[in-house]
This record gives C-alpha cells, sequence and structure tokens, in this order.
C-alpha cells in the first residue's frame, strides 16, 4: 500500500511536502498529490508532520520501512 491522501482534511500548508525524503508529494490545486504512489517507501514521515491528519500511511509491511528517517 502506500499513503491515502484526505483531500478534505488538506489545508495546502505543503507541510508534508519537504519530509518526503523521495520527493514524491506536491501540491496540485493547494491540495497535497503524490506523483509516485508506487515508489513510496512507507516511512511516515509525511504523515507525522501533518496537523490535519491528511495522510495516512497503510502499510503491507507494518514494520518495514515505517518512521526509519529520523532528524
Amino acid at each position: 500500500m502506500s499513503v491515502t491522501i484526505n483531500l478534505m482534511n488538506c489545508t495546502g500548508c505543503g507541510d508534508c511536502l519537504s519530509e518526503c525524503p523521495l520527493e514524491l508529494l506536491t501540491l496540485v490545486d493547494s491540495k497535497v498529490f503524490q506523483a509516485e504512489p508506487e515508489e513510496c517507501v512507507e516511512c511516515g514521515r509525511c504523515a507525522d508532520t501533518c496537523e490535519h491528519q491528511t495522510l495516512c500511511v497503510e502499510s503491507a509491511h507494518p514494520t518495514a520501512y515505517t518512521h526509519v528517517w529520523s532528524d
């Protein structure tokens, strides 16, 4: 699986964009969009950053890559 995006919650703030280590997120019409979902490693950084609960990571392998990138 990949990142599920709830566009109703998205404010277009863009905080999640810089958190994606693979730069897969962008804004389209002031809403977050994942350009290449098959490339997502499901690290969870975007979801952790979003204050509006717009992004949710539903991993097929829950412990494989979750939260592997740290500051």
